[in-house]
């Protein structure tokens, strides 16, 4: 058989447009401040170190539930500039599935619901255990750790007992607990305040990616006065390459 005379066939990816953000922020440590603490403890590492933290944190919530359709002015996470978050992607991909209603009355309720929805995914789709993560917040995970069978395990020699699952799996998809998977404060002039306690993400690795232009970074603006300044930034947009198909936003379990 000649295979070069055949009409080949195939597939095509298409396109996944998506506008980059700019999240941008200043800090400036004043010549005074930093002089009357140098004894004690550095001022300037203190201020960049608090404030790429809050930017970093920011981050994360922004990467779950922000939302520019709520076209807010606050900078907040429906401000009209901020990026389309997971949350808000998912549901356009009808892959966000209300879970306020679900009972978690059995011993292991929780744990049974999550296990069946990675279920419908690996069912559904070509997706392997190893391509998932689960993110929680701490209330969910110390929940499904509570329905396992939790015991003390004593660490031979240390004189210690260590109560609780270190590293907890469902059906070998990691469980990432982050206290930004919360509900958030609707920012001052907003009325946008997304998110729960009671929420879990199924993501892909391979599907839920954070294209970045630059990593973060600070840069030195130099002196005002008496004061140090540095500019901080980060240039990222966040994709649902799968179009809601590889992962799923479980929302409000009644925890």
């Amino acid at each position: 058989v000649n295979v070069t005379s055949l009409t080949p066939s195939g597939f095509g990816l298409g396109a996944i447009s998506m506008p980059m953000v700019i999240q941008a922020d200043v800090v400036s440590v004043s010549d005074f401040g930093q002089r009357s603490s140098e004894h004690q403890f550095s001022l300037r590492d203190t201020a960049l170190g608090t404030r790429f933290s809050e930017a970093v944190q920011l981050k994360e919530q922004a990467m779950l539930y922000g939302d520019p359709t709520k076209n807010e002015t606050v900078h907040g996470l429906g401000d009209a500039d901020a990026p389309t978050g997971f949350a808000k992607q998912f549901s356009t991909g009808s892959a966000v599935i209300n879970k306020s209603s679900v009972s978690l009355a059995a011993s292991d309720a929780l744990l049974k619901d999550i296990k069946a929805e990675i279920k419908s995914i690996l069912k559904a789709y070509n997706v392997t255990p190893s391509d998932l993560i689960i993110g929680t917040s701490w209330d969910i995970h110390d929940e499904l750790d509570n329905e396992i069978n939790v015991h003390g395990r004593t660490e031979i020699g240390q004189g210690e007992v260590n109560y609780g699952t270190e590293r907890l799996r469902i059906m070998g998809v990691p469980v990432i607990p982050t206290h930004n998977i919360k509900k958030h404060s609707a920012w001052s002039g907003g009325s946008y305040a997304p998110g729960s306690e009671g929420d879990v993400f199924i993501l892909n690795k391979r599907a839920h990616i954070i294209p970045s232009l630059a990593p973060p970074f600070v840069l030195p603006l130099g002196r005002r006065g008496l004061s140090d300044e540095w500019v901080m930034g980060d240039y990222y947009c966040v994709v649902d390459r799968s179009g809601g198909k590889f992962g799923k936003y479980l929302k409000d379990y009644n925890i």
